[in-house]
């Protein structure tokens, strides 16, 4: 009876069976490769950001994409993908954060010019 007990509380920390971690890269403040595919975020620019400000744009990126609960989406061929990833914190937030909406917060990256 002990063993089971001390087992149990074990057994419901760990992941779910299902569950899938993407695998991710932060190529710079506006560009991501998750799970192989390389994508910009959409409508964003860090390329005129000095170096400063787009290693913290890098960085944030890699922080959000550490949150437990992750999807990104993204359209276009490869080379000119782009897309957005949204995040939660946690399983009782209920509405998740958009990367691209926070880099905008932050002032990391200008909005990008569609010509």
């Amino acid at each position: 009876m002990r063993f089971i007990f001390l087992v149990l509380p074990i057994l419901m920390l760990a992941a779910p069976a299902g569950a899938e971690q993407l695998r991710y890269v932060a190529l710079s403040g506006d560009r991501l490769r998750v799970d192989g595919v390389e994508f910009r975020l959409k409508g964003v620019d860090c390329s005129l950001a000095s170096a400063e400000e787009e290693l913290e744009a890098k960085r944030l990126i890699t922080t959000m994409m550490r949150a437990p609960l992750v999807e990104c989406g993204y359209t276009g061929e490869e080379g000119a993908r782009e897309g957005d990833c949204m995040f939660r914190t946690n399983r009782l937030v209920m509405r998740p954060r958009s990367m691209v909406v926070e880099l905008r917060k932050r002032n990391l990256c200008q909005p990008r010019s569609e010509i």
